[in-house]
């Protein structure tokens, strides 16, 4: 039986902090004047963020096939692989659809006959625009549709298992480009081949995984890879973040194409120096902190559902002011927001039943008896 990597729970927190960054810094990022000083630092957080959903996805991929690769194809693997995804993934998900869109349907106070209103809940289930952040459990969705024939096609060619990466990378930019000049569909977020090159890169790493974690914790071997690593993360989160305030101050006008080389690049850089960091960092720290890190992983699923709500209640109580007061309360709202989703969905999973239909499976309970 294969060990549980605890070290990408770590990562895990790593991306839901990334996530949290990308949402309480987008009121600013928006109403913030790009004269502004604190406007760049607005900039350099909400870039940060955009790592999470690569992050997430990569190490979503990497955990799938670490945990597959050896299994047997067979019929009792898929059953128990998609009762487990329908469950504790797309339940969850239906729960919190309908929960944001009634939420944003009496904030806009909207009438609509009841054909409308069916319709467009529909939609919005099936394309995960309830709520700007569930787009990435649809993306989610289709990667577990389409896992055991990528699975398949793993073990059965090794073609696929040595060029994962490249393979990604091409079929992700294959699709930007022929939606970009066929297809124009508006939705590209919410569609997988968006973000192939992420899902193929944590399949590679997955299948070498033990060899890679190894030889990373080992500092005086890799050392030349970590510094690397790191120097080349700082210099594509500055290059991006130029290029996004740039765009955002007019002084530069690029393609869609380019923007989508710069992020995707970023994105990939990005999620392996998350999983570089929680490797080095699991082997370093304290076991207090480690336990405290653990806990963050198993809550971290429950915590990116939530949150949204808790900032949406945050900005209706206060969505302007003076600058002074407008900054300030951003900083409230990111503290309010990450405790009070935080200690929401640790109370729901310890001491609410059937906690699952909300935030999936966890286990918690388990962890904090055997901590």
């Amino acid at each position: 039986m294969k060990r549980y990597l605890e070290e990408i729970q770590m990562a895990r927190v790593y991306a839901m902090f990334a996530v949290l960054f990308v949402h309480v810094t987008s009121l600013g990022f928006a109403k913030t004047s790009p004269d502004s000083f604190v406007f760049p630092f607005y900039v350099l957080l909400n870039v940060l963020g955009k790592i999470g959903v690569p992050t997430f996805l990569l190490l979503s991929s990497l955990v799938l096939f670490y945990t597959y690769y050896e299994k047997p194809i067979n019929r009792v693997t898929i059953q128990k692989f998609y009762k487990n995804r329908l469950l504790y993934i797309l339940v969850p998900y239906l729960s919190f659809s309908v929960i944001y869109f009634f939420v944003k349907f009496f904030l806009d106070h909207a009438p609509v006959s009841f054909n409308d209103f069916i319709i467009q809940l529909s939609k919005s289930i099936a394309f995960g625009t309830a709520y700007t952040h569930l787009y990435f459990i649809v993306i989610l969705l289709q990667f577990y549709l389409i896992f055991p024939f990528l699975l398949w096609l793993f073990q059965r060619y090794p073609f696929f298992r040595k060029h994962a990466i490249w393979i990604g990378i091409l079929v992700q930019f294959l699709w930007v480009y022929t939606n970009m000049n066929y297809l124009q569909t508006p939705r590209k977020a919410s569609i997988l081949f968006s973000y192939a090159s992420f899902c193929l890169t944590g399949a590679y790493l997955a299948i070498y995984y033990e060899r890679i974690y190894n030889w990373i914790k080992d500092i005086k071997r890799s050392i030349h890879y970590i510094v690397v690593n790191f120097i080349l993360f700082g210099f594509v989160w500055g290059i991006y973040s130029f290029l996004i305030y740039d765009i955002q101050t007019k002084r530069l006008i690029v393609s869609s194409l380019v923007h989508e080389v710069f992020w995707s690049g970023f994105g990939l850089i990005s999620a392996t120096f998350i999983l570089t960091l929680s490797i080095l960092s699991y082997e370093q720290i304290s076991s207090k902190s480690k336990k405290h890190f653990l806990e963050l992983g198993e809550l971290s699923f429950g915590i990116f559902m939530i949150h949204p709500l808790i900032l949406l209640v945050m900005r209706q109580l206060l969505s302007s002011g003076s600058p002074f007061v407008f900054h300030s309360w951003q900083i409230i709202s990111a503290v309010v927001m990450y405790f009070a989703s935080y200690y929401i969905v640790k109370w729901i999973l310890l001491y609410v039943p059937h906690s699952w239909i909300l935030f999936g499976k966890s286990s918690l309970k388990n962890m904090l008896i055997h901590h």
